[in-house]
């Protein structure tokens, strides 16, 4: 009945008018636009936490390249303890009631520590080149070196086995460097 009142009609197909084959490689395509994406995203992220690390500190990434440049090797043995030993520490503080916010701060941390790796390591070699250079980097010179040094390490991400191996050290060399001066920091205020 609700149909009562329309005219009949014809309908024709018109071929010109058919539908677009679809690409094989459209499934690909879309994959690809999705890791450009989020590459985009990844890579602006960590410029927005360069900057606001940048602006928010004044020596203290000068200080944790200072302490990456005289003792390197004892840099890499702490971040690699860092790595290796937190998520251990967390599992234990996990296994107790009265330990299990404690667990999820630090589990918090750990993971925030894993997903800024690189943009903190990018600024601390940014510091260290400059302390290399003689000359200080002021603002937005020293926010560039830092963001290419970030796509440096992200490329180094993408090489298979060798470029893991050696964003692996420099990242745990950076940590370490950057525990070492919180350490030393806190003694001073203490």
């Amino acid at each position: 009945r609700a149909f009562k009142n329309l005219a009949p009609g014809k309908g024709t197909y018109e071929p010109a008018l058919g539908y677009a084959e679809r690409s094989p490689h459209a499934p690909l395509i879309a994959v690809g636009a999705i890791i450009a994406a989020l590459s985009l995203y990844s890579l602006l992220s960590g410029a927005l936490l360069i900057a606001i690390l940048l602006f928010a500190t004044k020596t203290f990434f000068r200080d944790t390249a200072k302490k990456l440049r005289t003792a390197p090797g004892l840099s890499l043995l702490i971040g690699f303890l860092y790595f290796l030993l937190t998520p251990v520490v967390v599992l234990i503080f996990f296994l107790t009631v009265i330990g299990i916010p404690l667990g999820l701060f630090f589990g918090a941390g750990y993971a925030f520590s894993i997903a800024f790796s690189k943009p903190l390591a990018a600024i601390v070699l940014a510091k260290w080149l400059e302390g290399t250079r003689g000359k200080p980097l002021h603002g937005f010179l020293l926010f560039l070196l830092c963001i290419g040094i970030l796509i440096v390490l992200k490329l180094l991400a993408v090489i298979p086995f060798l470029g893991w191996l050696v964003l692996l050290l420099v990242v745990c060399a950076c940590f370490g460097a950057l525990a070492m001066t919180k350490l030393e920091k806190f003694k001073k205020i203490r």
